[in-house]
């Protein structure tokens, strides 16, 4: 692998338990080439009648015992800019805390927020990265629980509160009344 900078992840994981996937196909191998080569890759969703558009990082947590990146409603080139750009903070040692507020990740100044996925939710949106941790389903922690954190990025409505802000859901159950 010419530029293999991570390539410690290969042989050394730091996650106790974690064994990389026998690649099925070449779309595999460009994956793992590319969090070898990059920390991380970003899987892009279009939207469907189901949902949004939407991005998520798969190696952040391998190389950087960092959470993974959700993103949703947002174009994958922004996600895919925003994600890359938190991958350059892990690999310099910064990482995003629940709860942790920025405004510098997208072409729009407005804040986002960082929350913690429900493990439970891991499979409506983040197939190929829990395809990824798979073996440690089985060898760390409960059973057949996931084992990898991941932060979504959750945006303000026009007043700047957060869909989980007490505020913002009494004035919703009032508006529904």
């Amino acid at each position: 692998m010419p530029n293999a900078r991570f390539i410690d992840s290969l042989k050394n994981p730091r996650i106790p338990g974690f064994e990389w996937q026998e690649p099925e196909d070449e779309g595999d191998r460009k994956m793992f080439k590319d969090i070898l080569e990059h920390g991380c890759q970003v899987i892009a969703v279009q939207a469907d009648a189901h949902g949004p558009d939407f991005s998520y990082s798969v190696g952040l947590y391998l190389n950087f015992l960092h959470p993974e990146i959700l993103i949703m409603g947002m174009s994958s080139q922004a996600c895919h800019k925003a994600i890359n750009q938190i991958c350059r903070e892990a690999a310099a040692g910064k990482k995003l805390d629940e709860g942790g507020e920025r405004s510098d990740l997208f072409d729009v100044p407005r804040p986002v927020r960082f929350v913690f996925v429900p493990k439970g939710r891991y499979v409506d949106y983040l197939g190929y990265a829990c395809w990824f941790y798979r073996s440690l389903l089985f060898r760390t922690g409960p059973p057949m629980e996931h084992k990898f954190p991941v932060l979504q990025a959750l945006w303000p409505d026009k007043n700047l509160f957060y869909p989980d802000d007490p505020v913002a859901i009494r004035l919703s159950a009032k508006r529904k009344r």
